[in-house]
């Protein structure tokens, strides 16, 4: 839990950087200008770190878990949909936070900065969290993260135009992170082992991955016909389901 906390702090480190970046080079050039920077820039880095990861010495033998096993678990189907609908919330201030500080009176530096403060609340406490996750258990933080997720879109609802207050929604936010993604593989490994462990935790994060294609473009389209309470509102409601769906998962026997 530790090993995946160091490495994650990455994730929280470009959170923490780039909405700051990216402020100062929309201040030099467009929005078009500043996505073809990043792009390049983005490619050279993966590139360089794809090609830099070291051969694996020893050959694992073929998996033997797939889509149709998986989906065959109970355990694995309800952690799958609280991914589903824990993701709008997961992904709703990254996406909006900025644009709605600005609508609500704050400048372009200070929203910068809000999302950034997401990154800095993440990546100061990961490395914590992956030592708390050993000592509390994987499942108990993993259903705190959600909590504190949905405490944080709570006082996003409610801060209106204070900046004070989005920058405690942000903190919180971060935590939240920083809490799930040291968690949500020690949950899959308490629950099915580690020999397919790549697998499990790339079909689990499928889930993220479909709530964060649809989350996004319902709360947008909610902010487009009814405003950003209603979309954040929305995102407290299907975070809140993620807990109740997550409850029931304590209840169920472990795979492996």
């Amino acid at each position: 839990s530790l090993a995946i906390a160091i490495v994650l702090t990455g994730v929280g480190a470009g959170t923490l950087v780039m909405p700051l970046v990216v402020r100062v080079l929309l201040d030099q050039m467009s929005w078009r200008g500043t996505f073809r920077l990043l792009a390049a820039v983005s490619f050279v880095l993966l590139v360089a770190t794809a090609v830099s990861v070291p051969a694996q010495k020893e050959p694992k033998a073929v998996s033997q878990l797939g889509p149709r096993t998986m989906a065959g678990s109970a355990p694995f189907r309800r952690l799958y949909l609280s991914v589903v609908l824990i993701a709008p919330g997961f992904y709703a201030p990254l996406a909006f936070l900025n644009d709605y500080a600005v609508s609500v009176g704050s400048s372009a530096s200070t929203a910068a900065l809000l999302v950034a403060a997401i990154g800095l609340s993440s990546v100061a406490s990961r490395i914590w969290f992956g030592g708390l996750a050993e000592r509390v258990g994987a499942l108990r933080q993993y259903e705190f993260s959600h909590l504190v997720f949905v405490v944080g879109l709570a006082v996003w609802l409610l801060a209106r135009d204070s900046t004070l207050v989005l920058f405690v929604a942000a903190g919180l936010h971060g935590l939240a992170w920083a809490a799930w993604v040291t968690a949500a593989p020690l949950v899959l490994a308490q629950w099915f082992g580690v020999d397919d462990l790549g697998q499990l935790v790339g079909g689990f994060y499928t889930g993220l991955g479909l709530g964060a294609f649809l989350g996004p473009a319902i709360s947008g389209f909610v902010i487009d016909t009814a405003g950003y309470r209603p979309a954040i509102a929305l995102v407290v409601v299907t975070s809140l389901l993620s807990v109740a769906t997550l409850r029931t998962v304590r209840h169920l026997d472990p795979v492996a």
